[in-house]
């Protein structure tokens, strides 16, 4: 090849990245920023879903012990129809706010989540109700901070 057949090649090339390049660099952007934008959507509904079901777990559990501080307390010996079917409500609403999780379901089956809220439910001792809750909840809230890398 010679210098002038060189000299036109790198021209020509100079040219059409001139035209090219800044396509290309809107393309490669476009894509960097939906890829970010998704990575933030994911993390969003993560955190979101996080939320619900410490918010929801927690209330319910509450519901549960308070039920079952009454049924065991000296001033009640009985537990009234609507007592039971508080704590019955409260169950199976936390089961449900386990069972609807999209974007954190692996998490949650990797550390047992719905047989630990099974076993705290069926729980009657107080006091061991209370040590199951403490055990998941610092479960739920380590597997918060892991998963959207929260330090903690």
């Amino acid at each position: 090849m010679s210098v002038h057949t060189l000299e036109t090649i790198g021209s020509l090339l100079g040219k059409a990245w001139a035209v090219l390049g800044p396509l290309v660099g809107v393309v490669i952007g476009a894509w960097l920023s939906r890829s970010w934008q998704r990575k933030q959507w994911e993390l969003d509904s993560k955190k979101a879903e996080y939320r619900e079901l410490i918010s929801t777990l927690s209330e319910n559990y509450h519901t549960i012990l308070t039920n079952r501080a009454i049924k065991f307390s000296q001033q009640a010996s009985l537990v009234s129809g609507s007592e039971m079917r508080e704590t019955m409500d409260a169950g199976v609403a936390g089961l449900r706010v386990i069972e609807d999780r999209i974007f954190i379901d692996i998490q949650m089956r990797k550390k047992s989540i719905y047989q630990m809220w099974s076993d705290l439910v069926g729980e009657m001792d107080v006091g061991e109700l209370h040590n199951r809750w403490q055990a998941m909840h610092h479960v739920l809230i380590k597997m918060a901070h892991e998963d959207l890398g929260i330090e903690g």
